[in-house]
């Protein structure tokens, strides 16, 4: 009877056990957060490691994905790795001697950053360019030298530079070869107009600087004399002690301001050329006078070019040479043009220096180096050209063009390098053309229809056949 009873008993359903609440606990702000990242990683990373190890006894096709928690959790972890703008993440050492002590994370392979194929290559190449400069540098010499020799010499130099052209392609076809060695006689500059070369070509800046003129030592007196101590004449000038005086009202004496005017274009020093042209145009009323024509040529003679005006016989016009003017300092011609723009105003003869200028302008340098200098001196020296003598003016020009210059393109060549910027530079480039050009009175306005058709009968528009 008592054992059916126990046995009716546990055949019997338990009764549900009533839930506890759970105790909440307070935590310190001292106290240990348990359960970190850290932890979290070690037991997924071995919950997923037994898995893996799991599905490979039992022979499942394939272990399930690894889910990657990391990505998911959005607490912020200072040892996890940092995605760098969405590229190939890079970790932390810390976080990677940590991993690989545990076994977790495999070392990847070292990448470096450069391939020692590519940079043994790319020494290869730069010895290949650093002999080809070389070699071209070579060609160079050869070729400066070669032009510096006569006629005969600078032949022979363009066929030794032909044979180093083929001993750069040797190895190579001879089609090659022969194409570049053609390239270089093309690329060869051949005379294709005539000039007048005003300076002196083919010497160098110190081959054609003229004698000096002995400083004035006796004509410096009374304020005058600190001049002449040659060791602190130059800074005297340069710091303006003479410009200083002079505009107090002190007169520069002749003699020395006829030194100063040769020294402007013989004066290596560009910033004593700069304060003597300064000093000049201080003394503008008192120097104008004193330059003349001649005086001019005489000044240019110390540069190269020519010694007086020219007199009655024709300009001789050559083929244009190919370096005329190797090594040549510009700088004295221009520091010549500019003062000679300043003193315009006070030139006793103007139209003088207007017909030198023209003269010079049939010189190749007066178009490339000093262009803009020798423009602005024709416009200053035409400007200051009264009105009322303008037509006379003209009739001289024309004169003078007629007289020395025979070659047509030439005339065009002087007539072109009037400025033509106002109406009064205008006027006079229109009545020099028509006089020079078309045989018209310089005094009007025009050409007729009837005039222009004469001049295409002359004989300089004649068709021969070597038209």
């Amino acid at each position: 009877m008592n054992h059916s009873l126990g046995l009716h008993l546990l055949s019997l359903p338990s009764s549900p056990r009533t839930p506890q609440k759970g105790v909440k606990n307070s935590f310190a702000r001292t106290d240990e957060i348990k359960g970190s990242d850290d932890d979290l990683d070690d037991d997924e990373e071995d919950s997923d490691s037994s898995v893996e190890s799991l599905s490979a006894i039992f022979g499942l096709s394939k272990p399930s994905p690894k889910i990657d928690r990391q990505a998911l959790s959005t607490t912020p972890k200072a040892k996890r790795v940092a995605s760098m703008g969405g590229g190939a993440a890079h970790g932390s050492p810390l976080t990677l001697q940590q991993s690989e002590g545990r076994g977790g994370v495999q070392k990847s392979a070292t990448k470096h950053k450069f391939d020692m194929k590519a940079l043994l290559a790319h020494a290869r190449q730069e010895e290949r360019t650093a002999e080809s400069a070389r070699r071209a540098q070579e060609l160079i010499d050869m070729s400066d030298e070669d032009n510096k020799s006569d006629s005969k010499s600078h032949h022979d130099g363009a066929g030794n530079l032909q044979d180093q052209a083929r001993a750069l392609l040797e190895g190579g076809e001879d089609e090659n070869g022969e194409k570049l060695v053609r390239a270089i006689d093309r690329t060869k500059s051949k005379p294709t107009r005539r000039c007048c070369y005003f300076f002196s070509p083919g010497l160098s800046s110190s081959a054609v600087k003229g004698q000096r003129a002995p400083f004035p030592y006796d004509a410096l007196t009374g304020r005058w004399k600190f001049l002449q101590n040659p060791t602190t004449r130059d800074q005297s000038m340069i710091h303006h002690l003479p410009h200083t005086l002079v505009s107090r009202g002190v007169q520069l004496p002749e003699e020395l301001l006829l030194w100063i005017l040769e020294e402007t274009c013989v004066e290596s020093n560009a910033q004593l050329r700069f304060r003597y042209c300064e000093l000049v145009n201080l003394c503008g009323e008192t120097a104008g006078p004193l330059v003349s024509t001649d005086k001019l040529y005489t000044m240019l003679h110390g540069i190269g070019g020519p010694s007086q005006p020219i007199s009655d016989e024709k300009l001789s016009s050559v083929m244009e040479q190919e370096e005329a003017y190797t090594r040549r300092d510009w700088g004295p011609l221009r520091s010549f043009l500019h003062m000679l723009a300043k003193l315009a105003p006070s030139l006793s003869d103007p139209v003088g220096a207007i017909l030198l200028l023209l003269r010079m302008s049939l010189d190749p340098i007066c178009g490339t180096v000093v262009r803009h200098e020798h423009a602005a001196a024709l416009e200053a020296l035409i400007t200051s050209l009264p009105e009322s003598a303008m037509q006379q003016n003209t009739v001289r020009i024309c004169a003078f063009l007629d007289k020395h210059i025979e070659e047509t393109i030439l005339k065009v060549q002087a007539i072109n390098s009037i400025p033509k910027t106002t109406p009064q530079l205008r006027r006079l480039w229109r009545g020099v053309a028509q006089g020079t050009l078309f045989g018209h009175d310089c005094g009007k306005n025009g050409l007729s229809l009837d005039a222009i058709l004469k001049r295409l009968e002359q004989r300089d528009f004649a068709i021969t056949h070597s038209t």
